[in-house]
């Protein structure tokens, strides 16, 4: 017998009748994730307090923590073709278990991608940190906000007539080139690797401000119901990419305005 598992609240269990003659659909659901309970001809007892049996379908279980497929269809000789109402009541139920799952799958990857871009920032700053505890300076940027912190390729590092040396520094690429000293007999690593938005592929990067005594970096998230959500880094229209930031970090800066206006107040 195949069949399906549905592991339910005590309050939903009055609403379950056996032997139910047409496939109702359950107006009564869980508050917590809207799923829907539909009923069935065959409906029976199942094991435990607060589980039912539903038969001639292949085995699921549905909590309020989500819908996992527990077996295979298997073939057993005493079952009965499905009628018309239970095939189209299947088909219901399928297409509901899709209705209600897509939404919470969709919304977990985004969250999954925001927590990538937390991490970004939270390795970024560390990073920066050292930087300037060995430099004494954070590296600047573009307008366009990249680190302009690599070395340009086939150029010397040269030294001047005080002794500091020269080095022809280009943007760093989000995602691909690496922060390393680049002084001769250098060469440690603050990043291997820059981190890149989850959705570069998409056009979306993270943008960094600096004058090298003070520097913002933002990103811009996906469920806009998080804390780091800020309305005063969208209202800045900057540019993620083709997004507009929402999210911000400053070092010796705020961040609800530009590193020119803020040193200009300080100023005055």
């Amino acid at each position: 017998m195949l069949t399906v598992a549905l592991t339910l609240p005590e309050k939903v269990r009055p609403l379950l009748r056996a032997d139910e003659a047409v496939a109702d659909l359950c107006r009564n659901f869980l508050a917590a994730r809207g799923v829907f309970v539909f009923l069935f001809r065959g409906i029976q007892a199942g094991p435990g307090p607060s589980a039912i049996r539903i038969t001639k379908i292949p085995l699921v279980t549905i909590s309020a923590a989500g819908i996992s497929v527990m077996s295979a269809l298997r073939g057993d000789s005493d079952m009965n073709p499905f009628t018309k109402k239970e095939f189209i009541a299947l088909v219901i139920v399928i297409l509901a278990l899709i209705g209600v799952s897509t939404p919470n799958f969709a919304a977990s990857i985004k969250r999954a991608r925001d927590q990538v871009r937390r991490d970004d920032m939270g390795t970024l700053q560390k990073a920066l940190s050292v930087y300037f505890e060995d430099f004494n300076s954070f590296p600047k940027s573009t307008p366009d906000g990249k680190i302009i912190a690599c070395k340009n390729p086939g150029s010397p590092v040269t030294v001047d007539n005080k002794g500091r040396f020269l080095i022809d520094l280009i943007p760093c690429e989000w995602g691909k080139d690496s922060i390393i000293d680049l002084t001769p007999g250098g060469g440690k690593v603050y990043l291997a690797k820059l981190p890149g938005d989850p959705d570069s592929d998409k056009g979306v990067r993270y943008v960094y401000f600096s004058d090298g005594n003070r520097y913002q970096i933002y990103t811009s998230f996906e469920i806009t119901s998080q804390a780091e959500y800020d309305p005063v880094v969208v209202a800045r229209n900057i540019n993620c990419g083709n997004r507009i930031c929402n999210v911000g970090r400053g070092v010796n800066v705020p961040i609800d305005r530009s590193i020119e206006q803020y040193v200009k107040e300080t100023n005055q």
